[in-house]
């Protein structure tokens, strides 16, 4: 079973030059970026969870893509994002989208 870390807003220590997750604006009122910094190029699975624990959206990317996420208007608070890589190593940050 691979690597799997559930902490937001950092890479445990075991796998900081594995793999890392930008996310910007945050907060934002509007779209959010993504971007995964890999040292190798891998595929990813992006998940984006709400505040009850809500997948509200699973993408594929690749390692260094920007990928840009318009949310709906009614979806604002906090939520969670995960990427998970082809060697099932996790990294998850936290975000807020405020009202439009």
């Amino acid at each position: 079973m691979g690597y799997r870390d559930f902490t937001t807003g950092s890479i445990s220590p075991s796998a900081p030059s594995l793999l890392d997750l930008q996310i910007w604006p945050n907060p934002t009122s509007g779209n959010v970026n993504f971007k995964t910094d890999g040292k190798e190029n891998l595929n990813f699975t992006l998940e984006i969870y709400n505040a009850e624990g809500k997948n509200i959206l699973n993408t594929q990317i690749k390692s260094n893509q920007e990928f840009i996420w318009t949310p709906l208007k009614s979806q604002t608070g906090n939520f969670i994002a995960r990427i998970i890589n082809e060697k099932n190593i996790t990294v998850s940050k936290s975000f807020q989208i405020i009202a439009f």
